[in-house]
């Protein structure tokens, strides 16, 4: 393996899910053309291609933060299709929100405030009557989510883009502790090492970037990041997947709690990712290495029964529809941050990014990117040359990678199979 080539870059950005890309696009429009970003695995092979695809433009989070929600709200990403060239790759599911009769009010008020449009139901729509909600006093509200194929988004984001993309992994960052900044960083690509010398290092990998963080070495060869692991939350969502004739609806019904996002398969199927609200919870040291857990038969259980409840005619068709289940992982901030989680963790250089919602991705990337150009190091960024990989043997271009409920890998059962393997009993 070599160490005999030295890049200089302005930013140099790791991780290749929807945050990065929105990242690496950003930087190019502002003019910041010396920008590279480099990921280990294909395109959005992380937590967004987990994604169950219900695009949530605001209305299931308007009780948050104004700070939080507006962003969400008026998400320009969103009102272009959810893709930068504006093609609207949404699927043709309508979508509704249910709540209880308690919330309504308040939900209505909020949505008015952040001027989500929304119209409530005389009467419900055809797939939940004789269900829940036929003998609740829930109010159903027709909204304007969408359901979002993931790998096309994150297809159509990259593709303009994949000249500053580079398949690689971050190895090393070294750390000029006398002026807190990252002096420079060592990235694998293919069989060879190559040294690079960013004037900003941004970390938007996901469940990487806490083993990322423990590459830094000061002079010494000492991580200073060491001992800041012993809270990590990761959030595992339970998804299940029912394919066949089902009802063209989507939404998310909080007082279930489900939530369910209706993709077209072809002329005659549809496949459901129905994802149950109460969510895994569990506190790991290093959320990089986590395995999947096992899936407990209680949680399958408590979503088919619930959802069977909603819409009464899965129940009813239930020998005819083909099941999956996975759960996805994400992850969540620290309830409690170290000073470090601000972003900066006091080196000058150095900023990294959490994973975001979808619609969050671009209002994110847009504040981080403002930031970085206050930072002394910027000042030079419009006057450098664009980055160039030839010049250095570097083949730029990734794949997309597979959207985890259209994977090969992912297999499908039939009821009867569904049922043993879980151990349902409805």
């Amino acid at each position: 393996m070599k160490h005999d080539i030295d890049i200089a870059v302005d930013v140099l950005l790791v991780g290749g899910g929807i945050q990065g890309l929105m990242l690496l696009r950003q930087c190019l429009e502002v003019g910041w053309k010396s920008t590279l970003l480099v990921t280990r695995d294909p395109l959005g092979s992380g937590e967004t291609l987990h994604s169950h695809g219900y695009d949530l433009r605001g209305y299931l989070l308007s009780l948050e933060t104004e700070e939080f929600v507006q962003p969400l709200a008026n998400s320009s990403l969103w009102q272009k299709g959810s893709s930068p060239d504006g093609t609207n790759y949404a699927g043709d599911s309508p979508t509704y929100y249910g709540v209880s009769a308690a919330g309504a009010e308040e939900r209505r008020t909020s949505w008015q405030k952040f001027g989500l449009p929304f119209e409530e139901c005389p009467e419900l729509p055809s797939a939940l009557q004789g269900g829940t909600y036929a003998v609740t006093h829930s109010k159903v509200f027709k909204t304007q989510n969408r359901m979002l194929p993931a790998w096309r988004i994150i297809e159509a984001i990259s593709q303009p883009l994949q000249g500053n993309i580079a398949q690689g992994e971050l190895t090393g960052i070294n750390l000029d502790e006398t002026e807190r900044r990252v002096e420079s960083c060592q990235v694998k690509v293919g069989q060879r090492e190559y040294t690079f010398n960013p004037k900003v290092l941004v970390l938007a990998a996901g469940r990487d970037n806490q083993r990322l963080l423990r590459r830094i070495k000061n002079p010494a060869g000492e991580c200073p990041f060491a001992g800041h692991s012993e809270y990590h939350l990761v959030r595992y969502v339970p998804l299940l997947l029912l394919k066949g004739r089902l009802p063209n609806i989507s939404g998310s019904f909080t007082d279930i709690p489900i939530m369910i996002a209706s993709h077209p398969c072809d002329d005659s199927e549809r496949m459901w990712v129905v994802t149950l609200s109460e969510n895994h919870r569990t506190t790991r040291n290093d959320v990089n290495s986590l395995e999947e857990p096992t899936v407990e038969s209680q949680t399958v259980q408590q979503t088919i029964s619930k959802l069977c409840s909603l819409v009464p005619s899965v129940k009813n068709a239930i020998d005819t529809l083909r099941f999956s289940f996975y759960l996805g992982g994400k992850v969540d901030h620290p309830e409690s941050k170290p000073t470090w989680f601000s972003g900066e963790l006091g080196i000058t250089n150095l900023r990294f990014i959490w994973p975001v919602f979808w619609t969050l991705a671009e209002p994110a990337s847009q504040q981080l990117v403002q930031e970085l150009g206050q930072l002394p190091a910027a000042a030079t960024f419009p006057a450098s040359s664009p980055f160039r990989a030839e010049r250095y043997g570097i083949r730029c271009g990734l794949p997309v990678g597979e959207e985890r409920r259209l994977s090969a890998a992912q297999r499908w059962h039939s009821w009867d199979e569904f049922r043993a393997l879980y151990q349902i009993a409805l």
